[in-house]
């Protein structure tokens, strides 16, 4: 259930800078949104990524000249996410098949 959420990011970070890659999703909660349980599940977590500093398209990154740089010349990021997605039940999902 959470690798098609996974791809969809892995693909809309892709699509932004084909100089930017995603290294790596890790989804630390997976839970019952809290003002809706029934309708909606709440997905939190973290992804890391990496960049090349020096294309136009990262020109808008306060210092990234600055960063810090792997050997293969990349910065590399971390950042946070929370997605709201649809609720559906193991029973509805089972019989849909």
């Amino acid at each position: 259930m959470l690798r098609p959420t996974c791809a969809i990011i892995g693909l809309m970070l892709w699509a932004a800078s084909s100089e930017a890659e995603l290294v790596r999703i890790s989804v630390e909660s997976d839970a019952p949104y809290s003002k809706d349980p029934e309708h909606y599940e709440l997905l939190e977590g973290h992804f890391d990524g990496a960049l090349r500093p020096r294309n136009a398209h990262n020109d808008i990154i306060n210092d990234i000249e600055r960063a810090p740089r792997d050997s293969q010349g990349l910065v590399h990021y971390r950042a946070t996410f929370a997605i709201l997605k649809d609720a559906v039940s193991k029973a509805a999902l089972s019989r849909s098949r």
